[in-house]
């Protein structure tokens, strides 16, 4: 069994992206901090193994790699690569928690609205 969320919902100050744009505008409801996936994959890996998951669908925020067109965010890219791998054609998290935890953390490549 397993779960799913889009970076934008969890990760948190993600300042550059459309959604955050509409947010300061007062259209949507402001996310802030969310719940600081960002900075808290160990535990969030944790809570997910501690609930009985063994997968999570996750996201990454397109804006932080490319907060601007053409500019790119070097330690967006080193966070992300950190944390994630290709694995038998899927784009997984090789997280290390996640991995003793055996929680599967897919990357969503495409997502529509």
């Amino acid at each position: 069994m397993g779960a799913a969320a889009s970076a934008h919902q969890v990760e948190g100050n993600n300042m550059n992206s459309d959604w955050w744009f509409w947010e300061r505008k007062g259209k949507v409801p402001k996310s802030g901090d969310a719940a600081d996936h960002y900075n808290r994959f160990d535990e969030d890996f944790q809570i997910a193994h501690d609930i009985g998951l063994n997968a999570m669908r996750i996201s990454i925020e397109w804006a932080r790699i490319e907060p601007a067109e053409g500019r790119w965010d070097a330690v967006a890219i080193e966070h992300y690569k950190k944390s994630s791998k290709i694995h038998e054609g899927a784009w997984v998290i090789s997280h290390g928690h996640a991995l003793a935890l055996d929680v599967t953390a897919m990357v969503c490549r495409k997502r529509w609205i």
